[in-house]
């Protein structure tokens, strides 16, 4: 067993009559255990385990939020009615160009759209 008596330092114990290594003692907290195998096992199950906790928090955060959203649609329609939302549809007719329109302005004539025919050069040569 090679060095079986001996125990690792850890950072931030420093010697007797030397001065602490305050560099060495603030990396120390934060570089990965050397110590036994199992340590490292154990904090990857812990890190994943607080992964999936917070995907579950987040996936109730999200339902939550919907719920809410879906109350507040209930609530407003339940306010203002159906003349609210027939006046809505209306707004929505009225500015959406319909399939035809659209249709017409893409096969528009070239004087249509001020001359540009699709091939001419993109600048100047």
């Amino acid at each position: 067993m090679c060095g079986a008596g001996r125990r690792p330092a850890r950072a931030g114990i420093v010697a007797p009559g030397q001065p602490p290594n305050r560099i060495r003692h603030f990396s120390g907290r934060f570089t990965p255990h050397s110590g036994v195998w199992w340590v490292k096992w154990v904090a990857l199950g812990m890190g994943i385990a607080t992964l999936v906790a917070l995907a579950r928090g987040a996936r109730t955060l999200l339902v939550l939020v919907l719920a809410l959203a879906g109350w507040v649609g209930v609530k407003i329609y339940q306010r203002y009615g159906a003349a609210a939302r027939s006046q809505f549809d209306a707004w929505v007719a009225r500015t959406n160009p319909g399939a035809a329109q659209m249709l017409q302005a893409w096969s528009a004539s070239p004087a249509a759209t001020g001359g540009f025919d699709g091939n001419a050069p993109s600048r100047p040569h």
